[in-house]
């Protein structure tokens, strides 16, 4: 085929089709992973956020459980006293018999508690105890005695014949519970109040949460605070006083097993989601470099043949019934017009 003198036909560059290709479909994979980590990304961590929170709420609510347990163990023993003519008779008339036999430090470990005390309904303490073994103990039975005149007795039980607190005594948190003393069937003018505590400590905590847990009692949160690292969770549940007031915090660390376990599967999954677009994108690209870029190569290269040699032989081109088999026939028949 003949050139016109002095006129270059413009070399194509090579390859430059497949440049923009490769360019396009990594940018297409780079928005489709990226797309892909954002949408597994708020399907999965809202969800496992959920089942943490809830396993926060079940740690909370099962220590709340175990700390009201404590206190009710406490007003049960309580409650027995305060509804008891014996209990009745000896607060209007104390006696050194009742005290012997049913306030002694014997009777005292029977009902599994530190400290007792009767009140009179002027707020004068008849007689209080606190026992550390099998001796009373002075310091603390003067700390007990502090606690009972700060703390409003008839406030406190309010409407009820009894009820139970924490309270700190002598630098231990301690399960107090009172009740009104009536007769045995509950009539009668109440004639003040009759009180029992027992000491809770750290490793009842922990033997009854199943996990390492201490009473904090120098600092009292006035709700639940949770304490986030990467791999555990600190929290800190509030133990109410009798002014519905914090008066320590159980404190406990636990695993966040429930948001590693969704990390470790958002990363999984979109590591996967990722990997199979490569795969497919790298697919596409093979298949576009043998289905179009290598024929159309062939037909430039028979081009340049033409034009060097100038013979018009037609293009030897596989049979394809699509667009490039199109192209290779149109072309022949070109230079077989020519």
């Amino acid at each position: 085929m003949a050139v016109a003198a002095g006129h270059r036909v413009p070399a194509v560059k090579r390859g430059s089709l497949g440049r923009k290709l490769l360019v396009v479909l990594a940018a297409v994979g780079a928005v489709g992973g990226l797309s892909i980590a954002l949408l597994l990304s708020a399907i999965i961590v809202p969800n496992f956020d959920l089942l943490e929170k809830r396993a926060i709420d079940s740690h909370v609510e099962r220590t709340q459980v175990i700390l009201t347990d404590l206190a009710a163990k406490v007003e049960h023993g309580v409650r027995d006293y305060g509804d008891w003519n014996a209990s009745y008779d000896y607060i209007a008339a104390p006696n050194r018999a009742f005290e012997e036999e049913s306030f002694s430090v014997l009777a005292m470990q029977n009902l599994a508690v530190d400290g007792m005390a009767y009140v009179a309904p002027d707020g004068r303490i008849v007689i209080a105890r606190w026992i550390k073994g099998d001796q009373d103990h002075a310091d603390l039975r003067a700390a007990f005695v502090r606690v009972i005149a700060t703390t409003n007795l008839e406030r406190a039980v309010g409407t009820g014949s009894s009820r139970a607190f924490y309270a700190q005594v002598g630098g231990e948190l301690v399960a107090v519970a009172v009740a009104r003393v009536r007769r045995s069937d509950g009539t009668g003018t109440p004639r003040g109040f009759v009180l029992m505590a027992r000491r809770v400590t750290s490793q009842q905590l922990s033997d009854l949460l199943q996990l390492p847990a201490r009473l904090d009692l120098s600092v009292a949160p006035s709700s639940v605070e949770i304490d986030r690292s990467r791999e555990t969770m600190a929290i800190a549940v509030p133990v109410m006083g009798a002014r519905s007031a914090p008066v320590a915090a159980a404190r406990f660390v636990v695993p966040r097993d429930v948001s590693l376990l969704g990390q470790n599967m958002l990363m999984l999954a979109v590591a996967g989601a990722v990997l199979m677009l490569f795969v497919v994108l790298a697919v596409l690209t093979r298949m576009i470099g043998r289905l179009v870029l290598t024929p159309i190569a062939r037909v430039e290269r028979h081009m340049q043949t033409v034009r060097a040699s100038g013979s018009l032989s037609p293009l030897e081109e596989e049979a394809r019934d699509d667009e490039i088999g199109s192209l290779g026939k149109s072309f022949n028949a070109m230079l077989g017009q020519l």
